[in-house]
């Protein structure tokens, strides 16, 4: 009987490790000019790099996906795991970008992008959207209504923004 509870103590924890879940931290970095000319570009790029290095497990999913980068509308973005090659790679994805004199800041596009292409099921996932907060899409009560939807997709789930 004693060895089988000691047997069962020493496979608790890897048990317990099974089920702790992964995460995804999505971070959205403005690329509009105006992040230039506010003069906050540089101390948030070092931030965002410093909030990278910070991350301690492994495993943890990072994505930067720069928005206001082009006209286009497209969305690029730069995955990689929270190991030492990994976020080596995604600083120096991030020192290559250039914020675009031309583009405009629609804080409707991380957002949508966000509820359709980042949550991941069965992982803690983070939204992390850094901006100089001067979104300029015409209508401006789309993003605070789209945020509102916020409670109604994740309420019991395990997803998070931070701006």
């Amino acid at each position: 009987m004693r060895k089988q509870l000691i047997a069962l103590f020493l496979m608790l924890p890897l048990a317990l490790w099974s089920q702790v879940l992964k995460e995804t931290r999505v971070y959205y970095l403005d690329c509009s000019y105006s992040m230039k000319t506010n003069k906050i570009w540089d101390e948030v790029c070092d931030n965002l790099k410093n909030a990278i290095d910070n991350i301690d497990d492994e495993t943890t999913e990072l994505r930067v996906i720069p928005f206001a980068l082009d006209q286009n509308g497209s969305i690029k973005v730069f995955t990689a795991l929270a190991d030492a090659a990994g976020k080596n790679s995604l600083k120096k994805q991030i020192d290559a970008i250039t914020p675009n004199k031309s583009s405009m800041t629609y804080h409707k596009v991380p957002l949508e992008d966000f509820y359709n292409n980042q949550v991941q099921p069965g992982k803690v996932t983070y939204m992390f959207l850094m901006t100089d907060g001067q979104d300029e899409w015409k209508e401006k009560n789309s993003f605070p209504n789209l945020l509102k939807q916020w409670g109604d997709r994740y309420g019991d789930k395990n997803v998070y923004g931070f701006m």
